[in-house]
């Protein structure tokens, strides 16, 4: 049973911005999108052309939380180490990478990851 998520225009239209932000700044094709959000390619491919809208709060969850993973591994690495930091595997992750952890939700180690780093550099 889904409850029903009212949305305005502009949050709409964010949800279909941060999806294209998303997949642009880590060159993620919709299916490996589609494994980190537990949907199919073709659900990525409409919401982030805004034909249809995610129906359950774990999705809005998931893509802010990814979005927010974006935006500061973007401030902690170049677009190549922000990639890299996602698909290889971490010492800090037990060996596993941040898309396996965040492909099972576990949003908010990736994020513990990044902040520590961000701290590290010295930002």
């Amino acid at each position: 049973m889904h409850n029903s998520i009212n949305y305005s225009k502009d949050n709409f239209k964010n949800i279909s911005k941060n999806i294209g932000d998303i997949r642009k700044r880590l060159a993620l094709s919709t299916e490996r999108l589609g494994v980190m959000l537990q949907v199919s390619s073709r659900t990525v491919i409409r919401w982030e052309e805004a034909r249809h809208k995610p129906t359950t709060q774990n999705h809005i969850i998931a893509i802010n939380k990814l979005k927010e993973i974006i935006d500061l591994g973007c401030a902690v690495y170049t677009p190549e180490g922000l990639q890299e930091f996602i698909f290889k595997p971490q010492p800090v992750f037990d060996g596993h990478t941040a898309f396996q952890l965040i492909s099972i939700g576990d949003y908010d180690r990736v994020l513990s990851a990044l902040a520590a780093d961000y701290e590290g550099a010295g930002f």
